[in-house]
């Protein structure tokens, strides 16, 4: 049981350089909880703390290449406002001598091509399928999927939007599942979405592949109408694997519903 109060992330600053050419763009979002927690294990004490909510510090790089094509470099780094350390909240075996970077890539965008880019960032699975219902504001997020949020070495196309549909296609070499021989297989992605101005619809397909074969579908559906939010979000694995006391077991599924109600600035989430 976790008793939560906390403080929604809010910009910390934003400094901007711009030529007639480019423009660079130095920002950071803060944001911190305090929390009690009671685990009710043996093994596991209550405590009373603070913890930080991916506090980051950005710079962003954009270069108009020509009228329909735009540069852009990426490269965001974690703060852990708890520890004072530059570290992922949720991974503080790693500091900043370590890949610990939230999101480190190069884009090109087209408006009339797509957009692809190369490097570390949101993986198109997680943003079409398990962030419709991935939106509570604390700690606590990121966990409502049988996929990943980031990945290194990723490589993505995403398509532009053509009445109202939308493709994505990713590979991240060697992030899948591991193999027999010790390495790690590849990472493949796959989505499609439709979108009008208050719905949004969208299937998917993750290959982690690995000993076990690995491979999770999931298909979700987002709405807004007036003041309220509702998102819903299905996903099932196939897979070699029959333990059902290991992730990703076959036919396991994960079902999700979200309730977002916004009054003024605040905003009610279930």
């Amino acid at each position: 049981m976790a008793i939560k109060y906390y403080l929604p992330s809010f910009l910390l600053f934003f400094i901007s350089f711009n030529s007639v050419a480019a423009e660079l763009n130095l920002f950071g979002t803060i944001g911190i909880q305090a929390e009690a927690v009671s685990p009710h294990t043996s093994s596991n004490k209550d405590y009373i703390g603070f913890r930080d909510v991916y506090t980051r510090i950005a710079l962003d790089f954009e270069h108009p290449v020509s009228e329909d094509l735009t540069f852009n470099a990426i490269l965001e780094m974690p703060f852990d406002t708890a520890n004072f350390r530059v570290q992922h909240v949720w991974d503080q075996k790693k500091d900043i001598t370590d890949t610990t970077q939230r999101i480190a890539k190069i884009k090109l965008s087209s408006f009339k091509y797509g957009t692809v880019w190369v490097g570390k960032g949101w993986v198109p699975y997680y943003n079409e399928i398990s962030a419709v219902v991935d939106r509570f504001s604390s700690y606590y997020v990121g966990y409502a999927t049988y996929s990943t949020l980031r990945e290194d070495e990723l490589l993505v196309y995403s398509s532009p939007l053509v009445s109202g549909w939308k493709v994505n296609v990713a590979r991240a070499r060697g992030n899948g599942d591991r193999e027999r021989n010790g390495k790690f297989d590849d990472r493949d992605q796959a989505t499609i979405s439709y979108k009008t101005k208050s719905t949004k619809f969208a299937v998917g397909i993750e290959d982690i592949g690995g000993l076990d074969n690995r491979r999770v579908m999931g298909a979700s559906i987002a709405h807004t109408f007036g003041n309220f939010y509702i998102g819903a979000k299905y996903e099932r694995n196939k897979s070699d694997l029959e333990n059902k006391s290991i992730l990703g077991y076959d036919d396991s599924s994960a079902r999700n519903v979200y309730l977002e109600y916004t009054m003024g600035r605040q905003k009610f989430k279930g």
